[in-house]
């Protein structure tokens, strides 16, 4: 079961950016958010990023549960933010 996970978590993280992310100590968030969007980014087209999220979860939830970067994983498996309608209004009507 721990090797199929590790796998997993190679799939999911093939950069290891996570790992790294992880064990660097004093990370600002906006560091851990750079960390996040550059894996976003450079995740594998056939890689599904909802899945890798939740494998990524589930490896470091024990460990870094209340880690920024963690935060940010947990984030991206609720899904896209949506803004409010005062948000939506002044992005149609700019000032």
């Amino acid at each position: 079961m721990q090797e199929r996970s590790n796998k997993e978590v190679e799939v999911a993280d093939p950069r290891g950016l996570f790992r790294d992310g992880f064990a660097m100590e004093n990370l600002s968030d906006s560091e851990c958010r750079t960390i996040f969007l550059e894996w976003a980014m450079t995740l594998r087209d056939d890689v599904d990023m909802v899945h890798s999220l939740g494998v990524l979860h589930a490896h470091y939830q024990s460990e870094y549960s209340e880690h920024y970067l963690f935060k940010l994983i947990t984030e991206g498996l609720q899904g896209p933010r949506r803004l409010s309608a005062s948000r939506r209004r002044r992005r149609r009507h700019p000032d």
